[in-house]
C-alpha cells in the first residue's frame, strides 16, 4: 500500500490518524535516539520502540490510529501504511 498522512518534526509531537494503519515507517535523523509509541485511544502506548539515531524502522504492528513521539532532540519524517488485508480489522474501530 502507499505511503499515507507524512509527518515530520524535531520536538515531540502527537498525531491522531483519520484511519486505522498498522504499518509504520520513521526515519531518525538527528543524532540521539528517538522514542515512539502507537495504539489507540484505549491503549495508547500498545507499541513502544527507541529508534538509534540514524536508522529507519519499517515494521507492521498492532493496528493503531495515533502516534506519539515523547523523545525527540532532533529531525525526524514519517508516514504510516495500511496493508490490503487491514480493512478487515477497521470494523472493530467504528463505533469508537
Amino acid at each position: 500500500m502507499p505511503a499515507q498522512f507524512p509527518f515530520a518534526g524535531s520536538a515531540p509531537q502527537s498525531i491522531v490518524l483519520p484511519i486505522v494503519a498498522n504499518e509504520l515507517v520513521i526515519t531518525n535523523d538527528s543524532s540521539a535516539p528517538l522514542v515512539v509509541t502507537a495504539g489507540d485511544k484505549f491503549t495508547p502506548n500498545r507499541f513502544v520502540v527507541t529508534i538509534p539515531a540514524g536508522f529507519t524502522m519499517d515494521e507492521r504492528i498492532d493496528p493503531f490510529d495515533r502516534i506519539s513521539v515523547t523523545s525527540a532532540s532532533g529531525p525526524y519524517t514519517g508516514y504510516v501504511r495500511r496493508a490490503a488485508d487491514e480493512w478487515r480489522f477497521c470494523s472493530e474501530y467504528l463505533y469508537r
